[in-house]
């Protein structure tokens, strides 16, 4: 799939986030029109159909929303709208946005990487992490924090590309995987 040209269109979920303010700062110096959406909470989290207007006349999409905090008690906080924004946006590219190219999904090492393996295991795009989302099925709410946000990445972009081999969509996605995060403090 080509890249998309300047000046497209580019939607940019969570666009308050840390990493999405440097996207959405990226496109703006390239040249590109940026769309961003944010969510309240009460609002928006579990709402079907809530990018069908955001994703409308967009050319391409990062997908940066993900719910990324170490105080959920229940997985599902993390692993629903994880999974739902991840599907949600997908399903709304699929239904009204024909001028899409491509999808981005900032997604993490955390879905790839198992913390079992030895220090310098070598990972692939053929690798995920079997560990965390086994041990939140097995411990529920006592999983380890790091395992809840672990399994809500693995379940996220597991489910996109589970969708993308179910539907064959005419746009391509690729995803991002960070080790690590840093913030200036």
């Amino acid at each position: 799939m080509p890249s998309i040209k300047v000046p497209g269109t580019v939607l940019v979920t969570g666009a308050s986030g840390f990493i999405a303010v440097w996207v959405c700062k990226a496109l703006l110096d390239a040249g590109y029109t940026v769309r961003g959406t944010v969510r309240s909470k009460p609002k928006g989290e579990y709402l079907d159909g809530a990018f069908d207007e955001a994703v409308k006349g967009i050319d391409g999409i990062a997908h940066t929303a993900s719910p990324f905090h170490l105080q959920a008690d229940d997985p599902q906080d993390l692993i629903g709208p994880a999974v739902k924004g991840t599907v949600g946006i997908l399903e709304s590219v699929d239904k009204y946005a024909p001028s899409v190219q491509r999808v981005v999904i900032t997604s993490s090492a955390a879905a790839i990487v198992d913390a079992t393996k030895p220090v310098g295991t070598h990972y692939t795009e053929e690798n995920w992490n079997e560990y965390s989302p086994k041990q939140v099925q097995e411990k529920g709410k006592d999983a380890a924090p790091l395992d809840k946000y672990r399994a809500s990445k693995t379940l996220a972009e597991k489910a996109a590309w589970a969708y993308v081999e179910g539907n064959k969509p005419k746009w391509d996605i690729a995803t991002i995987n960070p080790p690590m995060v840093c913030v200036s403090l």
